[in-house]
């Protein structure tokens, strides 16, 4: 799916993830885009340090809704 589908559904409570990590995922929490690695690894989107590494994966149709554990 589109970065634009996986986002609205994350902006409505879903964790989000790609084909090219589906072990980390993005989840919105307080007011904010949040990334969480599979290691264990949290942090806000935007202190990402590679903005054109995050800007690749944004454009792609890589998406999909991470399914409840």
């Amino acid at each position: 799916m589109s970065f634009k589908e996986a986002y609205k559904a994350m902006r409505e409570g879903k964790a989000i993830s790609n084909t090219e990590h589906p072990d980390d995922q993005w989840v919105w929490k307080n007011d904010q885009m949040v990334f969480e690695s599979g290691g264990g690894l949290s942090y806000p989107v935007q202190d990402m340090l590679c903005i054109e590494y995050l800007l690749d994966q944004i454009v792609q149709d890589i998406w999909f809704i991470v399914e409840e554990k």
